[in-house]
């Protein structure tokens, strides 16, 4: 698959998402904590990163300008394995690739990757985005909704992260089931210490 066309470099600094719900979540996210200056761009599935970091790095502008790439994917099912698959696929194109999640690699350009939720656990934007509503009151029908399903349908999504996330969103007074519109609506608590480190990640690619 392609580099979604058109990309266009305009800015020195680059932050690459997984998927679009990830960038509509970073953008209220940035904005919350006035961490200016990338240009985000989402590149789909984890599957594509490889072929498009190979295509964006020979669009006019990148070798000349560009000097901050930001990497920003999910965990899924393992924080390491998803790392090691993103910094094997710099590695291959000579890109500077940090030794461990979270890092800052000097450059040029500087590249940071950061694996969601945490850069440990498995889980994804939605993981985090619901750690962060943990004290609302309606987070504990959250539990109770998934045990009832287990016990009547004998199994659980096969998205659990996502499964959750959609949960909690259809408990709001105005129902808004994307993730990253509902961040756009104040519904994730992005004070919750749970996005301290996502926060300190941007702010040091943004230094």
């Amino acid at each position: 698959m392609a580099t979604p066309d058109p990309i266009k470099i305009d800015s020195d600094r680059l932050l690459l998402c997984e998927g679009k719900a990830t960038l509509l979540v970073l953008g209220p996210l940035c904005r919350h904590f006035e961490i200016r200056g990338f240009q985000p761009i989402d590149f789909g599935s984890k599957d594509n990163f490889r072929k498009f970091m190979e295509d964006v790095t020979l669009l006019p502008g990148f070798a000349s300008r560009v000097q901050t790439v930001g990497i920003v994917r999910d965990a899924e099912t393992s924080s390491a394995a998803a790392f090691t698959a993103v910094r094997e696929a710099l590695a291959a194109l000579s890109i500077p690739a940090p030794s461990a999640p979270g890092e800052i690699v000097a450059g040029p350009p500087r590249v940071g990757v950061f694996i969601l939720p945490d850069n440990t656990g498995d889980g994804m934007i939605e993981t985090l985005c619901v750690r962060s509503v943990e004290e609302d009151p309606a987070f504990a029908c959250l539990n109770i909704f998934f045990e009832c399903v287990r016990e009547r349908l004998g199994s659980l999504p096969s998205n659990i992260h996502k499964a959750r996330a959609q949960a909690f969103l259809a408990t709001r007074r105005e129902v808004e089931y994307h993730v990253g519109r509902a961040a756009d609506r104040g519904v994730w608590n992005f004070r919750h210490d749970v996005f301290e480190p996502l926060v300190t990640f941007l702010r040091g690619l943004a230094a």
